[in-house]
């Protein structure tokens, strides 16, 4: 189970850091008319937490159960597309029988 709660764990860094990010960027952007070497920091500080969230996404978001990487959807997936377990709870999804 503490596998698990290092993916939650993983998933929510990344997504509190893109909505920083993107926060971080729009404030810049409004800052940059007045003073805009502080506007470019501020817009350089919001790059280097999307390559933080990008660094996480390629080192830490990984199946806890198969270990393959989660990058198609991996801020909403909630079943691991290549060993087919649910990622909260472990348990195998039932797939569809002819």
């Amino acid at each position: 189970m503490n596998f698990t709660k290092n993916f939650d764990r993983a998933r929510n860094v990344v997504k509190g850091c893109l909505l920083t990010a993107m926060i971080i960027c729009v404030i810049g952007l409004f800052i940059n008319e007045s003073a805009p070497t502080l506007g470019l920091y501020i817009i350089i500080a919001a790059l280097a937490l999307i390559a933080f969230a990008m660094l996480l996404v390629f080192t830490s978001l990984k199946c806890p159960y198969c270990g393959k990487q989660l990058f198609n959807k991996c801020l909403t997936v909630t079943v691991c597309p290549n060993c087919k377990r649910n990622l909260t709870t472990g348990m195998k999804s039932k797939g569809k029988k002819k």
